[in-house]
């Protein structure tokens, strides 16, 4: 696998779990669209990605991003990834894969598909 691959893909899961909307967006192409299937919602461009990063930080506590198995084929990565956290004093692990779509070394596309039972914190 390609050290640039590995380097986004660790670099996003940090980001995620350091609680920081503007490292996580630096992953990003500024025409970047972020994907959440699970929940059904869309973020188009840096800046609804990063105020979407910055609501569920406001809910979650403790936010740790894992990821247990990474591919890539070109410009594409593809990732298993366990979530924790803390919302509202409960405990809960989300287990989930993304599809990545590099350009010129960001992320242009990250689809997100996962279940979760009893955590509430993506909604608004």
């Amino acid at each position: 696998m390609p050290t640039d691959v590995n380097r986004i893909a660790q670099g996003l899961a940090a980001a995620w779990s350091s609680v920081d909307a503007e490292k996580i967006v630096s992953f990003f192409a500024d025409d970047c669209v972020f994907e959440d299937v699970c929940v059904g919602y869309v973020c188009h461009g840096k800046e609804e990605l990063k105020n979407r990063a910055n609501a569920i930080f406001a809910k979650v506590l403790d936010l740790k991003l894992e990821i247990k198995s990474l591919f890539a084929n070109g410009e594409w990565i593809g990732c298993e990834w366990i979530e924790t956290g803390t919302q509202t004093g409960k405990r809960f692990s989300v287990r989930g894969a993304s599809i990545v779509q590099l350009r010129d070394g960001k992320i242009i596309r990250e689809s997100i598909y996962c279940h979760f039972d009893g955590a509430t914190w993506f909604d608004d």
